[in-house]
């Protein structure tokens, strides 16, 4: 078997590329083995980080799984989006695995992270489980944010989101920093935003306040080439990113390789401790379009998609490094990958049939742990709201039953023998007639909409102990009684108009 693989590689490279094969089958895993990374470009530093890389056996295995179960699940989530299990945003981050992984496995736990709407990956990596963050998706009570946050609004212990707004997050990461300092905690707060992003005023005003503080902030531009559908030469004077901070240090950085990534935020960290901001500028590539609602084709070739596929792509990457360094053998990758496909597939299993919330959480978590007997801004009138409602129904019951005579009255003028004839034989005065009598069937309806609402409402109010959620199923049947009265209104409209064309 070994002698036909040598002979089936052979086809394909040279004698000593076979005999390379060849002394990889016959050896054994090592524990650790050194990378060179492309050169970073640096932005008011002296020295950078460094480009001769060290990686265990054990980085390599966690790093190669981790960028897998990543593009699985969004390969998940793209897909329970298209068959509608998923609805709302959805922005896939295919294709930047190796920007969170990188940055995540450079940090610390009580480090601080805050990113834009493209927040999958990064809420996996902060510590959320792959239930979490697909039941979020799918809006489901095991999610994250008990599906209340959706793709755009996920949290977790020092993650804080996945923000919709573009940018606005980059100031909030500027406060973090801050906090950081005051409570004088050893961490830092990366603050993530696109390209797209990058020309927002407040950012400058981020940049400016953390410098002029020195908070330890690492901001952070994952500059995958578009914003929505716009390259980044189209969007910006300048796309040299990394130099955007001015006054603030920068790294340019390869953004699909994840050894190159950690380096520089193993750096990044070690100086914003002491020295206060920087900014890294990781140039990366989204496979998908900026969201599900983008085929992301129409911008930008199938064939430049395809070939950073092929000759770019950071779990391919690693993959090469570590067989080519004996760090790993194929038969244990693609065991990972069988893991990983089993464990994605469990998630959206829960993720689909999980719970959804009761109608009742819609006012649950506005606040934390609220205090018993806490009312909320906005909600603590509601009962007046109903109670108010309530007294003008009951005071409009005696005039629907005054309406109600009245239209009697007018119904009895008419004589029901004029029915069967066509509208054209009327007369004037008939058609006058016609036009009352339906006035009075639909001040009947009217009558009989208004005896709905008042019964509605004391039903209600009743029930003034519930939530308001609850309120709402009991009046709906009167509610649905006064809207279905309201028809022969519209029949009265018609044969008024009728009156002048005949």
């Amino acid at each position: 078997m070994l002698v036909s693989q040598i002979i089936h590689t052979g086809a394909k490279f040279k004698f000593s590329g076979v005999l390379s094969l060849a002394a990889r089958l016959y050896s054994t895993v090592v524990d650790s083995a050194t990378f060179e990374v492309q050169p970073f470009k640096l932005h008011k530093l002296d020295d950078g980080p460094a480009t001769s890389v060290s990686l265990t056996r054990e980085d390599a295995l966690l790093y190669y799984k981790q960028m897998q179960t990543i593009r699985r699940m969004e390969t998940a989530a793209g897909n329970l989006y298209k068959s509608k299990v998923i609805r709302g945003f959805c922005h896939l981050y295919s294709g930047q695995e190796a920007c969170c992984v990188g940055m995540e496995n450079a940090i610390e736990k009580d480090d601080a992270v805050i990113t834009a709407y493209r927040a999958h990956g990064w809420t996996y990596m902060r510590g959320v489980p792959l239930v979490g963050v697909l039941a979020e998706l799918t809006g489901r009570k095991t999610g994250c944010a008990e599906g209340k946050g959706g793709s755009m609004h996920m949290y977790h212990h020092n993650f804080y989101g996945g923000n919709g707004i573009v940018g606005a997050q980059v100031p909030l990461g500027a406060g973090i920093a801050f906090a950081m300092k005051y409570q004088k905690k050893p961490n830092v707060c990366i603050a993530l935003y696109g390209d797209g992003a990058a020309n927002q005023g407040q950012l400058f005003e981020a940049y400016n306040i953390s410098k002029l503080w020195n908070v330890p902030a690492i901001f952070v531009c994952e500059n995958n080439g578009y914003g929505m559908g716009t390259s980044v030469d189209r969007a910006a004077a300048s796309t040299d990113y990394y130099t955007r901070g001015d006054y603030i240090p920068g790294i340019w950085i390869d953004g699909m390789d994840v050894l190159a990534v950690r380096e520089a935020t193993r750096f990044a960290r070690r100086y914003a401790l002491k020295q206060g901001p920087i900014l890294l500028e990781c140039v990366t590539y989204r496979y998908s379009g900026h969201s599900m609602s983008d085929p992301g084709t129409s911008y930008r070739t199938r064939e430049e998609i395809q070939e950073v596929r092929e000759k770019r792509d950071p779990i391919s990457a690693l993959k090469e490094r570590m067989i080519s360094k004996n760090l790993a053998l194929p038969d244990e990758l693609k065991k990972i990958d069988l893991e990983v496909r089993k464990e994605v597939d469990v998630a959206v299993t829960a993720a689909k049939s999980d719970p959804e919330l009761p109608i009742e959480e819609l006012y649950t978590d506005v606040y934390k742990n609220p205090p018993s007997g806490m009312k909320i801004r906005g909600l603590e009138h509601c009962s007046l709201f109903l109670f108010f409602f309530s007294s003008l129904s009951l005071s409009l019951f005696p005039l629907s039953l005054s309406l109600s005579s009245l239209s009697l009255s007018f119904l009895s003028l008419f004589p029901l023998s004029l029915f069967p004839l066509s509208l054209s034989s009327l007369s004037p005065l008939s058609l006058s007639f016609l036009s009352l009598s339906f006035l009075s069937l639909s001040l009947s309806s009217l009558s009989l909409s208004l005896s709905s609402l008042s019964l509605s409402f004391p039903l209600s109010l009743s029930f003034l102990s519930l939530s308001p959620l609850s309120l709402f199923p009991l009046s709906l049947p009167f509610l649905s009684l006064s809207l279905s009265s309201l028809f022969p209104l519209s029949l009265f409209f018609f044969f008024f108009f009728s009156l002048y064309l005949f």
